[in-house]
């Protein structure tokens, strides 16, 4: 494998808003300038206007890639803004870590202010070329990407007792190989990401030597790579061995849509996805109920003091990162939704295990579908509502009004690419979810 480069097609600066800053500067990168290696070093300064800045994050899409305070001393700004309170230690220095994102993409430079407001700083934008994997597995990957209550236990399920799909047994189908080795190639792919003993985070930089470079992006990420899904193999050829699951073709994981996802479907073109979705609004009341019924603030859920921040700053982010990775790889997902699969469980299930590629024959679905309901058990752990469809729509009678206003402001664009309506009109007809 040749050495991975990035190239910097542009950095593109926006102009302040002098009520949020008073100013800022973007060093590096430059634009038309090359990285060699899976990173890209951003670095600069900036002046807030009045409310402080309580970090500078890059973002793609709805991913947030890092975090770093401003903590680099800055002489040269002092002398520019003599008087500014914060001019001292008004520097940053991060990185954009190119594994797990698109070949070719946008990365926004923001400030975060104390009051939970933004600003942009500037866009950059990336290119490289795709990383190819030397891997020939036995199992191939079966991606579920969700996010939590939209029905993936049940999904899961049912996948698990397909003679042509080992998933390992764990409580709730929630054990996450492959996000653990795919996130661990991530973080050896890219040492600028990580701390050392007492480096701050983002600061550790493994060598300036451009042959060790060159060696360490080219070679040391072929072993890597390998070794990592290679792991990843093995983890499941023992599940499959345990289970006497000797038809397995496919392994089955439940996957967040972040990085992991789009860098196993990179170095994986084989792997098939399953991009699980429901009406935003039926899964804030799931979580509502879920956490009630077990007296618990999961789901992020404690992280805010309010339904409607909830809404706005967590469900709205992770909406909007199921979204991009629909729009990132359409062309070989299929999208399910939880209303099809809950409303029409039997041709639901026919159309995606023929879109991936397994058995789907009407008799072995009517023995899955058997097999499923056998274990009332684990489902009563997971409902919330007496039975099944009444789960479908249900925010029509859980939400007051004004929280409904939230959620449609909120997740606006996402019901729409869905196929949710908005308002208390009745449930659209699916849209035909795309074969990979």
């Amino acid at each position: 494998m040749p050495a991975a480069v990035i190239d910097v097609a542009e950095v593109v600066p926006f102009r302040p808003d002098p009520a949020v800053l008073t100013a800022f500067h973007i060093e590096c990168p430059l634009a038309w300038s090359s990285a060699e290696g899976l990173t890209v070093a951003v670095a600069g300064w900036a002046l807030a206007a009045a409310e402080p800045i309580e970090a500078i994050e890059l973002v793609s899409g709805a991913l947030v890639i890092q975090r770093v305070a401003l903590s680099v001393p800055r002489p040269d700004v002092v002398s520019a803004y003599p008087g500014h309170p914060r001019a001292a230690a008004c520097g940053f220095s991060a990185t954009i870590g190119a594994l797990g994102l698109p070949a070719e993409c946008e990365v926004l430079v923001r400030a975060r202010l104390h009051d939970g407001r933004s600003a942009a700083l500037a866009m950059v934008t990336i290119r490289r070329a795709p990383l190819v994997a030397a891997h020939e597995p036995r199992l191939t990957a079966l991606l579920v990407t969700m996010l939590g209550r939209t029905g993936s236990t049940w999904l899961m399920r049912l996948l698990s007792l397909h003679p042509e799909v080992v998933v390992h047994p764990s409580q709730h189908y929630e054990t996450r190989a492959g996000s653990y080795w795919l996130h661990m190639l991530k973080m050896l792919s890219e040492p600028e990401n990580q701390p050392y003993l007492h480096e701050p985070a983002g600061h550790f930089h493994l060598t300036d030597d451009p042959r060790l470079e060159a060696w360490h992006s080219g070679p040391q990420l072929q072993r890597t790579t390998s070794f990592c899904l290679d792991s990843l193999q093995r983890f499941y050829a023992e599940v499959a061995a345990a289970e006497g699951a000797e038809e397995a073709r496919y392994f089955a994981e439940k996957y967040h849509p972040d990085h992991v996802p789009t860098l196993l479907r990179e170095l994986w073109p084989s792997a098939r996805e399953i991009l699980l979705v429901r009406d935003l609004r039926d899964v804030l009341c799931s979580i509502r109920s879920i956490n009630a019924k077990r007296g618990t603030q999961d789901f992020g859920r404690n992280l805010v003091d309010s339904d409607e921040r909830y809404i706005r700053e967590h469900l709205a982010r992770e909406a909007q990162l199921l979204l991009d990775a629909w729009e990132q790889r359409r062309e070989r997902t299929v999208l399910v939704r939880y209303e099809d699969l809950i409303l029409e469980p039997v041709q639901t299930l026919e159309r995606v295990l023929s879109a991936v590629g397994l058995d789907a024959r009407p008799s072995l679905i009517e023995r899955l579908m058997r097999l499923a309901f056998s274990d009332t058990a684990e489902l009563a752990f997971h409902r919330t509502t007496r039975m099944p469809r009444a789960s479908v729509g249900r925010w029509r009678t859980d939400l007051d009004p004004e929280l409904c206003a939230v959620c449609e402001e909120a997740f606006g664009d996402v019901l729409d690419q869905f196929g949710y309506e908005r308002g208390r009109a009745s449930l659209r007809r699916a849209r035909p979810a795309l074969a990979p």
